[in-house]
């Protein structure tokens, strides 16, 4: 009985941690929650690339800059690997699916490219029928939120487009939101996807409740502000939406 006693002790718990990316000295920040006076510099090394996007996924960090994307294990502070996309535009957002495989959205050049970061880094791109604004994750699925090209006044014929677009397999179906300029959404904790819709210069915003398992069926909910810009989750039952004339708004 004492040969098969136990000889490692106890896992040592995971640290929770705050991610920073800091443009102006191109580093990542590792700041420990518990420990917040003890921080770590990882220098990106970007150069003349503009760090405009950044996502994180357990401990993987995706940094968009320029044209490519570059990921990063927090643990070994080592590149995993660094792909150049369309050479066309900068990347706007990025995001990871469950599985570890990150997506870059490209406004520019109306693209959505899915990077396989698990095996080997293989890339994947598709198009979108107007700018990809952000992306959404819920029940396994990657949509991306696309707004029109241009500012949204009636009666401009492109208010009409915006729409989740399923990535799994990559941009197959598109689900109308309604006129408006649709800026940004967020997975809440009751399984529904959330997208603020800032409207145009003579309405107000919108908050679009959409079930990623029926994304055609939308509900509305009014009263945030003028041109709305900003929505966030604090991962339980609120939805937070920030307007440059109602300030913070909780949902």
């Amino acid at each position: 009985a004492a040969a098969c006693a136990p000889t490692l002790g106890p896992a040592t718990p995971p640290v929770e941690v705050l991610v920073v990316l800091d443009s102006m000295d191109d580093s990542l920040r590792i700041i420990p929650v518990d420990s917040p006076s003890v921080v770590h510099h990882i220098l990106l090394n970007t150069g003349s690339g503009v760090v405009a996007a950044f996502a994180l996924h357990n401990r993987v960090a995706a940094i968009g800059f320029g044209d490519s994307v570059t990921m990063l294990d927090l643990g070994l502070h080592q590149v995993i690997c660094t792909q150049q996309l369309n050479g066309k535009g900068p990347i706007g957002s990025l995001t990871f699916a469950d599985g570890g495989q990150a997506y870059a959205a490209t406004p520019t050049t109306d693209s959505v490219t899915s990077i396989d970061v698990p095996h080997g880094c293989g890339v994947a791109q598709g198009s979108v029928r107007g700018r990809p604004q952000g992306f959404g994750v819920a029940r396994g699925t990657v949509f991306v939120l696309v707004s029109s090209k241009n500012q949204c006044a009636p009666p401009a014929a492109d208010c009409t487009i915006q729409s989740w677009l399923s990535t799994e397999p990559l941009l197959r179906d598109s689900f109308p939101l309604g006129p408006g300029l649709a800026r940004g959404e967020v997975s809440a904790s009751d399984g529904f996807l959330y997208v603020i819709n800032a409207g145009d210069n003579t309405s107000n915003g919108l908050l679009l409740q959409v079930d990623p398992l029926q994304p055609g069926s939308v509900n509305s909910y009014t009263g945030f502000g003028h041109l709305p810009q900003s929505i966030a989750t604090d991962g339980a039952d609120h939805v937070f939406v920030a307007s440059p004339t109602d300030g913070l708004m909780v949902f």
